[in-house]
C-alpha cells in the first residue's frame, strides 16, 4: 500500500514537472516559432488564413507583427473601396521573416501611396501558396477583394508542372487543409507544440527554408516527358501553358484588372565566389513571351538579384542566424521587389 502511494506521488511529481515544462517552453516558443494557427478561408481567396492574431519568428530572420481581421499580414491598413492593387504568393509575401514595415507589401504601398497613382496595395501572400494555387484561387480573390488597377503574383519557377497545370484547367486541385478542428486544432494552441512539429520536419528534411526554395513544385523531367518523344512533349507543354496563361488572363480581364507576374529565382553562391540565379534562360524567354502573347505584364528578377550583389555584395535571401542566400525573402531581397514591382507598374503607367 505504502508502495502504491510512492508511486502515484511519483507519477503526480511527472505530470506537474511536464506541465511545467511545457509551459515554459512554450512563453519561448511564442516568440521564437509563433507562426500560428492555419483556419479554412471562407472566401477561398487562399485556401486558409490565419486565426491568430500576433506572429513572431526568431529562427530565421527575427521579427514580429499583428495580422489583420482576415488573417492576412498588412500593417498598412486599407479599406475595401482603396484597394487598387492585390498582391498574391508565397511566404515570401507573407512576410513572416521580417518586421511588416519591411515586407513587399508595405513598401510598394508606401511608395505608391506616395506616389502620384496614390494606389492602395492589399496583401494576402500566404505560406505555402504556390503559383499553382495563387492561379486556382484567382477568381475568388479578385471576387472578394476587387482590386481596381491591378492583381499581382509571385511566381519561383517559370518551367511548370504539366501535372500541376492540369489540376488548375480542370478544376481537380485538392486545398491544402488547414486542421482547424479536432485534436490537431487544439494542440496548435500549445505553442511548444508547434515548434516541436517544426523539428520532427526538419529531421524529415521538410522545413519551412526547403519549401521556401522549392515551393513552387518545379516542373522535372517526369513531368514532362511522359508522352513519348521529346519534340511531342515540347509541342504540349507550350499548349498546356498557353492554355494555364490564357486562363488566368481571362480572369484578370473579366474583372477589368491587369495582371503582372514576378518571378524571383532562388540564387546560389559558386565556387568563385560569384552568384548565380536558378532559372533556364531560355525557359524564361518562353515564359515571358506567352505573358506578352496573353497581355500579362512580367517581370523577372534575376538580373536585378545578380547586379544587386555585383554592386554591394548583398543577397536577397538568408539572414543572420541562417545559411547566407538560403531560404526567405530577406529585408534586402524585399526591398528590391518592391522597388523593382513599383517601377514595372510606372513602367506600365508611362510615367
Amino acid at each position: 500500500m505504502k508502495k502504491g502511494k510512492e508511486v502515484l506521488i511519483w507519477l503526480l511529481k511527472c505530470f506537474v514537472a511536464g506541465i511545467a515544462a511545457v509551459v515554459i517552453l512554450s512563453v519561448f516558443s511564442l516568440f521564437y516559432y509563433n507562426h500560428g494557427i492555419r483556419r479554412t478561408s471562407e472566401t477561398g481567396a487562399t485556401d486558409y488564413s490565419w486565426e491568430n492574431k500576433f506572429h513572431s519568428v526568431g529562427y530565421e530572420g527575427f521579427a514580429w507583427g499583428i495580422n489583420d481581421a482576415n488573417g492576412y499580414n498588412n500593417a498598412y491598413m486599407l479599406d475595401k473601396e482603396d484597394i487598387d492593387i492585390l498582391l498574391m504568393g508565397s511566404s515570401h509575401m507573407n512576410a513572416y521573416n521580417v518586421p511588416q514595415k519591411n515586407s513587399v507589401s508595405y513598401l510598394l504601398n508606401h511608395m505608391m501611396k506616395t506616389s502620384d497613382m496614390g494606389y492602395g496595395v492589399y496583401n494576402i501572400g500566404m505560406e505555402g501558396h504556390t503559383f499553382y494555387m495563387c492561379s486556382d484561387n484567382l477568381k475568388n480573390a479578385l471576387e472578394t477583394y476587387s482590386p481596381q488597377e491591378y492583381v499581382i503574383i509571385e511566381t519561383r519557377s517559370v518551367k511548370l508542372s504539366m501535372e500541376r497545370m492540369e489540376e488548375v484547367l480542370t478544376g481537380t486541385r485538392k486545398k491544402t487543409p488547414a486542421f482547424d478542428s479536432g485534436l490537431i486544432y487544439y494542440m496548435q494552441k500549445v505553442p511548444y507544440f508547434c515548434l516541436l512539429h517544426k523539428q520532427i520536419r526538419d529531421m524529415c528534411g521538410l522545413n519551412d527554408i526547403s519549401l521556401a526554395e522549392n515551393n513552387d513544385d518545379t516542373a522535372n523531367e517526369t513531368d514532362n516527358n511522359d508522352f513519348g518523344e521529346l519534340k511531342n512533349t515540347t509541342l504540349d507543354y507550350n499548349t498546356q501553358l498557353n492554355r494555364y496563361m490564357e486562363n488566368i488572363a481571362k480572369e484578370a480581364s473579366s474583372y477589368n484588372v491587369k495582371l503582372l507576374v514576378f518571378y524571383m529565382p532562388n540564387t546560389c553562391i559558386n565556387d568563385d565566389g560569384t552568384v548565380g540565379t536558378a532559372g533556364n534562360s531560355q525557359d524564361i524567354a518562353e515564359f515571358a513571351a506567352v505573358c506578352k502573347d496573353y497581355g500579362i505584364e512580367f517581370l523577372d528578377m534575376s538580373g536585378i538579384f545578380l547586379e544587386n550583389y555585383r554592386q554591394n555584395y548583398e543577397l536577397p535571401f538568408g539572414f543572420s542566424n541562417t545559411e547566407a542566400g538560403k531560404g526567405h525573402l530577406n529585408r534586402r531581397g524585399h526591398e528590391l521587389v518592391a522597388n523593382a514591382l513599383f517601377d514595372k507598374i510606372m513602367e506600365i503607367e508611362g510615367k
